[in-house]
């Protein structure tokens, strides 16, 4: 029987991939896996996902406003280079990652 308490969201991911020293890789046969980064090989591709440093500022609106900066901050947005292979890259990888620690 289903329930709610078997759903699994993964909005997080990306951000506890970066904690976790992992990367977002598709190998030369076109299969994704979360890595430790020591682990990626020359022939991977790294998948871009990161956190950059930014100034938000809230406008009359209400609406925020994110500038990057290279300056010092303690803000920072999530940047994905290209959101639809994320969603992809993460369907096949985080089940081969899961299964990977009942070893």
């Amino acid at each position: 029987m289903y329930s709610k308490w078997h759903r699994h969201n993964v909005w997080e991911t990306a951000i506890w991939t970066m904690l976790t020293g992992r990367k977002l890789v598709r190998e030369t046969d076109g299969c994704y896996r979360l890595v430790e980064a020591e682990n990626v090989k020359p022939t991977d591709t790294v998948i871009v996902n990161e956190l950059l440093p930014c100034k938000a500022t809230v406008l009359e609106d209400c609406t925020l406003n994110f500038k990057i900066t290279k300056d010092m901050t303690n803000v920072s947005i999530y940047y994905r280079e290209d959101p639809s292979e994320i969603e992809k890259a993460c369907r096949e990888a985080l089940p081969k990652l899961y299964k990977s620690f009942l070893k």
